[in-house]
C-alpha cells in the first residue's frame, strides 16, 4: 500500500479497477518508539512533539483537506466516481 504505484479501487456494487496510488499517510501515535524505522528509509518521516506544538495541527489539517477536496473534484471531472 504505502510504495505501490497502482491499486484496485473497490466501490461497492462497482467492478474493481486499477488507479494510479497517490496516497500519502499520517498516522498518529501516543508511543514513545512507535516502530523501527531504518537509518536510510525515506519513506517516514516521525515527528515527536509535546502540546506546545499543537497550534500547528489546525494549518496541516487544512492543507491537507484543501488538497484532497481538489483531488477529489479531479477525479469526479475525470468521471472515475
Amino acid at each position: 500500500m504505502i510504495t505501490s504505484k497502482i491499486y484496485n479501487h473497490e466501490a461497492k456494487g462497482i467492478d474493481p479497477i486499477q488507479m494510479q496510488n497517490f496516497g500519502r499517510l499520517i498516522l498518529t501515535t501516543n508511543n514513545v518508539i512507535p516502530l523501527p524505522i531504518e537509518h536510510n528509509d525515506r519513506r517516514i518521516f516521525l515527528v515527536s512533539a509535546d502540546n506546545s506544538k499543537r497550534k500547528y495541527v489546525k494549518p496541516l489539517i487544512d492543507y491537507c483537506k484543501d488538497k484532497r477536496d481538489k483531488m477529489d473534484s479531479a477525479i469526479i471531472r475525470m468521471g472515475l466516481i
